[in-house]
């Protein structure tokens, strides 16, 4: 699917360290597509301090740009584990470790509000914090891009749809593929029609394997097809929506944009998978992680240690 200036679509994908194989992060990657940082060990952070938010969203980083073989320069953006977001020390941390955005807080206005648009923390969020700990100060030049509600099946019985900030929350397990792609298009005209911002699509494996029967990943094919003949939807990932809102320009001419261009490296889309054809898979005994052995795939040589929030390199 390409972009209405010819450009392939891209999508962020936030990645935790767990069972993840780094030889698909590297293809992620390779594909043009952006990573982000999702903790290492994917567990809540309410609460923690600022060094523990560090250890587990910049050590996340450096594993994917050793193990991945990522830049890791390009790792600008984050989303908390749980979608537990952790307030001043969160956002400290980020201020601290270079992050340019974060996308963990959810934003729910109330019956028909308008969506919210992202924007920096030098100032007060306009969406109400309804999850604490919330923010207390300012986190000049840091971008927070909330989680607007995603609508789901409309619930005759309240007079109201069903609504959750990730996708697969808002569906029922036995939604069809035609009752999914309408949630779809009425969520993106829910945007249009009203202020524009822009649509976040909360997708995971859930979602996109729901029913069994691979429901999900139909809907969004036929969601895409349709959308790729409009000439004012652009599918970006959230670098890219971050540094179209520093400079913004007109819908006819956002194809011009430099965030937006694409590479001539990517004129014979889709991208070949580059990676290696043979990784080397990573094996350690681990009794005391609560499984007694981890590993993972990656086109790097395997570390002499499992990789961990204490020791992200394996050294």
């Amino acid at each position: 699917f390409r972009n209405p200036n010819g450009c392939p679509i891209k999508g962020t994908f936030f990645v935790s360290h767990e069972w993840t194989n780094y030889d698909g992060v590297q293809w992620i990657e390779e594909g043009g597509h952006e990573l982000a940082s999702n903790s290492i060990t994917h567990v809540s952070l309410e609460g923690s301090s600022a060094s523990r938010w560090l250890s587990e969203m910049d050590g996340q980083r450096r594993i994917m740009a050793k193990f991945g073989n990522s830049r890791e320069e390009a790792i600008t953006g984050m989303r908390a584990p749980q979608l537990a977001a952790g307030g001043d020390q969160m956002f400290e941390m980020m201020l601290r470790a270079g992050f340019i955005y974060d996308n963990s807080i959810p934003a729910n206005g109330g019956k028909g509000s308008e969506p919210f648009w992202p924007q920096t923390m030098d100032y007060k969020p306009s969406f109400p914090c309804n999850d604490r700990p919330c923010s207390t100060r300012a986190y000049p030049g840091v971008w927070e891009i909330p989680l607007n509600q995603f609508y789901g099946r409309f619930l005759p019985q309240i007079g109201a749809h069903q609504r959750s900030s990730m996708m697969r929350a808002a569906v029922p397990l036995n939604a069809s593929v035609d009752e999914l792609y309408q949630m779809l298009r009425h969520n993106l005209a829910r945007s249009m029609d009203t202020n524009r911002a822009p649509l976040i699509l909360t997708l995971n494996a859930d979602y996109l394997q729901l029913n069994e029967e691979n429901s999900g990943m139909q809907a969004l094919e036929r969601f895409l097809e349709s959308i790729s003949h409009e000439s004012n939807v652009f599918v970006v990932t959230l670098k890219q929506l971050v540094d179209w809102m520093r400079e913004p320009l007109p819908v006819e001419r956002s194809g011009e944009h430099p965030a937006l261009r694409c590479p001539r490296n990517f004129a014979s889309y889709p991208a070949g998978r580059e990676q290696c054809a043979k990784p080397n898979k990573c094996i350690y005994r681990t009794p005391g992680m609560g499984s007694p052995e981890h590993q993972f795939l990656t086109c790097s040589p395997c570390p002499d240690s499992y990789p961990w929030v204490t020791n992200p390199t394996g050294n």
